[in-house]
């Protein structure tokens, strides 16, 4: 899973986040986390990420981070997707442990957004994190007409 931090100085040019090697330098100065989670054959420039993160940028002093699962939940195989959540989830909540454990960011800084299968990421993620998250939204919509 690949991390990508945005806030107001880098929202063209995000800088990746490595949750093994996390540096305090990234998060320069204390401010909300938005982790804003795609869908069902996503990727973190996906919508409504693309619509959402310049938005939250433009009104709010926050940093967002986009995860991007794409790998995990491409098309054809929903039922593929679906069983990788978990694993999803797992990575997730393997960053944003750390990056609590390490005094980077605060748990109540927090503020865990999904979309789709995103938000059962996110609803995942609190089975594994090490403190209890205080914020998570989930927002569901269909697919596609078939499903």
């Amino acid at each position: 899973m690949k991390y990508a931090i945005f806030f107001s100085a880098t929202s063209n040019a995000p800088v990746q986040l490595d949750p093994l090697k996390l540096q305090k330098t990234d998060f320069p100065v204390r401010r909300p986390v938005k982790i804003l989670i795609h869908g069902y054959t996503g990727h973190r420039d996906f919508a409504p990420n693309t619509f959402i993160r310049p938005m939250l940028l433009q009104h709010e002093d926050v940093y967002v981070i986009s995860p991007d699962y794409g790998p995990l939940v491409r098309e054809p195989c929903y039922t593929s997707a679906v069983q990788n959540l978990p694993l999803a989830a797992r990575c997730l909540a393997q960053l944003l442990n750390n990056l609590i454990d390490q005094d980077i960011v605060q748990n109540e800084d927090l503020h865990v957004i999904g979309f789709s299968l995103g938000a059962q990421v996110a609803g995942q993620t609190a089975n594994y994190v090490k403190k209890k998250l205080l914020r998570i939204t989930g927002e569901r919509r269909y697919c596609c007409s078939a499903c």
